[in-house]
């Protein structure tokens, strides 16, 4: 059984920013020239190599460093090495991989850095897990990210329980462990009074109720971040589960309260189907700080009412303080549920949009 250290801290935005973000370029337009019109997910090796999925070619571009197009690989189907849906997750292993994850076929791919195809494993949904409150099997895998080991760390929905757990696997696919980043057996009226203050009780975007999809990455240490899309809450874990520290932030899904009435619960029936928000995407550069793309995103609202939703960039420690938010107003808005996803790598910031792709240098003040 593994013992819980549980750290309960709710932290200010830091006033004093020890690090910002310089725009380099927007690489839409190549994006565009290289016809990639469905970008669903990015990696960068040690070397600065890009890694792209397209999901309306159902292939993965390569670009050099300086985002010049090198080649590209993969193809509709079935078969080993080919994409028979949306790949919503890229990780460039510490052994030189590329891991790609097929989130509805629950199939993680690995491949060369040069684009050769290596082998897969299929994640069996009636996998049984055993020391967790639910031993019903795989719901669906979210996230991916591997450590030095070759661990394979996996985020899984379990929507029948409306709880997520975090699913271990060694390189060959066979199952390790499982742990549980945070106990959230919660009432409807627990969880609208965690997300609900006097002053703004009708505020609160519904969907922070049942959207709790975690996100993770894994650091230098082989600690495991984990975020969650409901609940703005970051914890770290060291690899066997036992948990180092909780941060809960605080989380304003949109600009104003004129959007607040548009996308409140209510009259206007805003409910969990039709966006989510909270954290989106996480990645830990070299240094250990903590990247965490942050917002509310959701394609039901027109052009004008997306305008006053939320998203950023926020940068912590890692020790968990927070340092910086970056980008917000800056982005723009955002169509899709998925959210801004986001790659560090060699002190540059990539964030990915629907069809937008921006570059940023990362500028650490003293």
């Amino acid at each position: 059984m593994i013992k819980i250290f549980l750290v309960l801290t709710v932290l200010p935005v830091s006033v004093a920013d020890s690090i910002d973000v310089e725009k380099m370029a927007d690489l839409s337009d190549t994006l565009a020239k290289h016809e990639i019109f469905e970008p669903r997910a990015l990696a960068t090796d040690d070397d600065g190599t890009v890694y792209l999925f397209d999901n309306g070619a159902k292939r993965i571009h390569v670009f050099d460093d300086d985002f010049n197009h090198q080649f590209a690989f993969g193809r509709d189907g079935p078969g080993p090495g080919e994409f028979d849906r949306a790949v919503t997750r890229l990780f460039v292993s510490p052994a030189g991989e590329l891991a790609a994850l097929e989130k509805w076929d629950r199939t993680v791919h690995f491949f060369s850095l040069d684009g050769d195809y290596r082998d897969s494993f299929f994640i069996q949904k009636d996998l049984k897990v055993s020391g967790t409150p639910q031993d019903r099997g795989f719901g669906i895998p979210l996230d991916l990210a591997i450590d030095g080991k070759d661990r394979i760390y996996l985020t899984d929905r379990v929507w029948y329980y409306n709880r997520d757990k975090v699913q271990v696997f060694d390189r060959e696919g066979a199952f390790v462990e499982s742990f549980l980043p945070q106990d959230r057996f919660r009432s409807y009226q627990e969880v609208q009074e965690a997300h609900s203050t006097p002053e703004r009780t009708q505020e609160r975007v519904a969907t922070l109720m049942n959207n709790y999809q975690i996100r993770l990455a894994v650091d230098e240490n082989g600690d495991l971040i984990v975020g969650h899309r409901g609940d703005y809450v970051l914890e770290k874990h060291l690899s066997n589960g036992r948990q180092k520290w909780r941060r809960e932030m605080t989380f304003e899904p949109v600009r104003s309260p004129h959007a607040a009435q548009v996308v409140r619960m209510g009259e206007k029936k805003y409910n969990a189907s039709m966006g989510e928000g909270a954290v989106a995407d996480i990645e830990v550069d070299s240094k250990n700080t903590i990247f965490v793309s942050v917002g509310t995103f959701d394609g039901s609202l027109s052009e004008e009412q997306r305008d006053e939703l939320n998203q950023w960039i926020d940068v912590f420690d890692a020790d968990g303080t927070h340092l910086a938010r970056l980008l917000e107003d800056e982005l723009p808005p955002f169509p899709s549920r998925r959210g801004y996803q986001i790659d560090v790598h060699n002190g540059r910031l990539l964030v990915l949009g629907d069809t937008e792709l921006f570059a940023y240098e990362i500028i650490r003040e003293p």
